[in-house]
């Protein structure tokens, strides 16, 4: 399996949130990402405090917000 950097890591994961958000609009695609962040952030430090919080968002700003701020403390 390929490793990448974090930077690499936040940017897949908000490319793949664009697509969705694309191609099945902003409510749906953010309520079906919450999956992929999990799989995205296993493994991470503090991964379940961040999938919590995940699970209560609905718009793409405030799922990117919260990558990058969860991205910046590790």
């Amino acid at each position: 399996m390929a490793q990448y950097s974090l930077k690499e890591k936040l940017d897949i994961i908000e490319e793949h949130l664009n697509l969705a958000v694309y191609n099945k609009g902003e409510s749906v695609a953010v309520k079906e990402f919450r999956k992929h962040l999990s799989y995205y952030t296993k493994n991470l430090k503090n991964s379940s405090e961040f999938r919590n919080l995940v699970n209560k968002l609905e718009t793409k700003n405030e799922v990117i917000n919260l990558l990058n701020e969860f991205f910046q403390t590790l």
